[in-house]
Parts: C-alpha cells; sequence; structure tokens
C-alpha cells in the first residue's frame, strides 16, 4: 500500500507554489500585455506595472 506524504520543506512545496504562480499569470491578458508593449514598454516595465499586481490580486 503506498501512500502518499506531503512535505512542508521549501523544497517539497516548490512545484505547488509553482502550480499557483502560473496559473496566476494565465489570468493576465494578453491584450493588457501586448497594449503596454505598442506603448513602448519593456519586457521588465510590463513585468513590473502589470503582471505583478494582477498577481497579487489573485
Amino acid at each position: 500500500m503506498s501512500s502518499i506524504r506531503l512535505s512542508s520543506s521549501p523544497c517539497g512545496r516548490c512545484g505547488t507554489i509553482l502550480i499557483i504562480y502560473l496559473a496566476a499569470l494565465q489570468g493576465v491578458p494578453h491584450e493588457m500585455r501586448e497594449a503596454m508593449m505598442i506603448d513602448g514598454a519593456g519586457k521588465w516595465k510590463t513585468f513590473i506595472h502589470l503582471t505583478l499586481p494582477m498577481i497579487a490580486r489573485a
């Protein structure tokens, strides 16, 4: 009989945190990212001013 063991170490939770982070990233509208890039914002400014605030609300 096999059992599932959940680790409480930081390395054990890394996969769970990654899945939650990726799910939050999918919630950021592509149109908004595209509009920022058209307006001249680079990848870093788009991440700081659009992606992070949208993820924080998720």
